[in-house]
């Protein structure tokens, strides 16, 4: 009957992602997996999940420090970098973990569980946002969204994968980029100016660009630019990382788009896919609470 149970939920979960793109849906999806999980936990017990959680944790460490240490010799040293050396430090050192009084330790048993089903629902959604996008049929103008520059005003090296692939777009069918970023407090210029370069440097006449240098968030950055337009039907290109925020932004702006996803340096992903898990969540905070909490008191009761 358990098996019987956890598959169904599992089958819903997945039907749920191949749903077309609906918030509810990916709800859905995400309890449906939180359930399985812990049918799964019910049924084995804990015992084999703390060993997998420590040797993972230790394989991560050590992950996180060898990643960071190709960056430094890539990039130098700068916030990033050093993030990625603090936060493979505290993680390899399990911060004190048995020095906290019991009731801690369950908070924290709780918070692990709960993220570990969270983490797997955020893979999934990727997966299935990967997998149902398609290939724009008509060429529709694209939109580049920003990602930050130097501090000498060049493109970063994600910001010139995004570039290269709106390029390559352009070189399929020709047809108007909008280049979308504003100015932050450490840049000589508009990340769109700089975009804007880099693309009439690289053989895109300059009548095919326009410059939408006013927005500071991916928010502004769909909306500005849809201002720029006389059609709502867009193709967005981002960072591979950065593709499911986007995507459920770019709904909740009733945007028809398509989306081209540009690679991530290996080095720089690690980083980059935490800080876009903390936004996600940050986006969901009120249905991970209800459904965290609810998985969290099923386990420890």
């Amino acid at each position: 009957m358990l098996w019987l149970t956890s598959g169904s939920c599992l089958l819903l979960g997945i039907g749920a992602a191949g749903w077309p793109s609906q918030i509810w849906t990916q709800r859905l999806f995400s309890a449906s997996l939180a359930a399985w999980c812990w049918l799964i936990v019910a049924h084995f017990g804990l015992d084999w999940v703390w060993p997998v959680l420590l040797w993972g944790t230790i394989g991560v460490g050590g992950g996180c420090c060898w990643l960071g240490y190709h960056w430094i010799r890539r990039q130098h040293w700068g916030r990033g970098s050093v993030t990625l050396v603090i936060g493979s430090l505290w993680i390899s050192s399990g911060s004190g973990y048995h020095q906290l009084p019991t009731s801690y330790q369950q908070v924290l048993q709780w918070l692990i569980l709960v993220g570990c089903a969270q983490v797997v629902s955020l893979a999934w959604s990727g997966g299935w946002l990967w997998l149902s996008s398609q290939r724009c049929q008509v060429p529709v103008p694209v939109v580049v969204l920003g990602a930050g520059l130097t501090p000498s005003g060049q493109v970063t090296p994600i910001l010139a994968s995004r570039l290269k692939r709106a390029q390559q777009a352009w070189q399929t069918a020709p047809r108007s980029i909008v280049v979308s970023g504003g100015q932050g407090p450490d840049e000589p210029w508009s990340e769109a100016h700089a975009m804007a370069q880099w693309l009439v440097q690289h053989n895109i006449p300059a009548t095919a660009i326009q410059c939408e240098d006013q927005s500071t968030s991916t928010v502004e950055n769909l909306k500005f630019s849809a201002q720029c337009l006389s059609t709502d039907a867009v193709q967005l290109i981002t960072s591979d990382f950065h593709l499911l925020r986007t995507s459920w932004l770019a709904q909740h702006q009733h945007l028809h788009a398509s989306y081209l996803a540009a690679p991530t340096p290996w080095y720089q992903l690690p980083s980059n896919l935490l800080r876009e898990l903390v936004a996600l969540v940050a986006m969901n905070a009120w249905w991970l609470v209800v459904s965290g909490s609810g998985v969290g008191w099923l386990l420890l009761r």
